[in-house]
């Protein structure tokens, strides 16, 4: 995208993730046990009604 709307204005563009030097996070994978043990402490913490999840 960057390198396309650089050449509609005639000029040249260069993206460099640096994936060598600074790797990408790997995706976020949800965990069901985790995500119902997170949702009750919190609600019993913080009541049901401010727990939406």
């Amino acid at each position: 995208v960057i390198e396309e709307q650089a050449a509609v204005h005639r000029c040249k563009a260069h993206v460099d993730m640096m994936q060598d030097e600074y790797p990408a996070y790997p995706i976020t994978v949800n965990d069901e046990v985790k995500h119902e043990h997170v949702k009750r402490v919190s609600r019993l913490l913080l009541g049901l009604e401010k727990v939406l999840a």
